[in-house]
């Protein structure tokens, strides 16, 4: 069920299981990513325009998805993360919107994952 979540997602598995050891680890971790604020410090710090709360936020959701696996998440959320490093503001609402698009797909793929475990009906979106 793992594998096939990351094949969903076109992440790496092989990596992450290195990393976390054992799947029920890696599972552990996937579902405390539901939790991670960095998504939302994120898109909160753009709107206040606050560039270096939203350029942390953007770092730390780059490091956890890179962490977890999660590869195309982490791919975007980096793409955002050097456009506010180096003040590209134009660029910043179309890679947000990819961010937004890639986390949203991420977080319903882990919630799906969860409930196939879990043997529960999967949360109304």
């Amino acid at each position: 069920m793992l594998k096939e979540f990351y094949a969903l997602l076109h992440g790496d598995y092989a990596d992450a299981l290195k990393r976390f050891g054992t799947e029920a680890r890696l599972e552990k971790y996937l579902f405390k990513f539901l939790a991670d604020t960095s998504f939302s410090d994120l898109r909160a710090a753009l709107e206040q325009q606050d560039t270096e709360v939203a350029l942390r936020a953007a770092h730390s959701l780059k490091g956890t998805s890179r962490l977890l696996g999660l590869v195309n998440l982490g791919t975007v959320s980096e793409t955002l993360e050097r456009a506010l490093h180096n003040a590209q503001s134009a660029d910043l609402p179309f890679l947000l919107l990819q961010t937004q698009t890639e986390y949203v797909r991420t977080v319903s793929a882990i919630h799906s994952l969860q409930a196939s475990i879990e043997g529960q009906p999967e949360p109304n979106r």
